[in-house]
């Protein structure tokens, strides 16, 4: 009669330790998947940004039209990093984005100072959606779809 007690514990134990595992094991990396799957990294020079593993739709469309450099800097922003307090204040840098090999390059009007924190806050998060579409969910008080990452010179 022990026995089968024991059995029946161990049995119980293992059951709710494989559901624990389970349930542990099953979350998203994060709340947008893009967050994840878009890389920023420093250009070998240290002149400029890239922006990769961005969806080949979402390149072609940005190839295909002609952006100004507001629109550029409403889906790909780059800000000096400072207090919180102040940080919404910033404008994004000025300069030229330019689409290579996949990846999308932004390179400052003037340089980035070396030892400095940047800020960067990308709005493509829709991956089935047109561009304006995508702006819209920049500006919706709701549901702010940003992917922010940071760099450091």
């Amino acid at each position: 009669m022990k026995k089968l007690k024991l059995d029946c514990y161990f049995k119980k134990v293992a059951f709710f330790l494989i559901i624990g595992l389970f349930l542990t094991s099953c979350h998203p990396k994060s709340n947008n998947q893009l967050s994840d799957e878009i890389r920023v990294k420093i250009s070998r020079d240290s002149s400029a940004i890239l922006f990769s593993g961005i969806y080949p739709f979402i390149l072609k469309e940005l190839s295909a039209d002609s952006l100004t450099d507001a629109t550029w800097q409403h889906y790909f922003a780059i800000y000096p990093k400072v207090d919180e307090d102040v940080q919404e204040l910033q404008k994004p840098l000025k300069g030229d984005y330019e689409i290579q090999k996949g990846d999308i390059l932004f390179k400052p009007e003037q340089a980035f100072e070396k030892g400095k924190n940047y800020l960067i806050e990308l709005y493509i998060q829709q991956p089935h959606s047109s561009i304006l579409e995508e702006l819209r969910s920049k500006v919706e008080p709701l549901q702010p779809k940003i992917i922010r990452k940071e760099v450091t010179f």
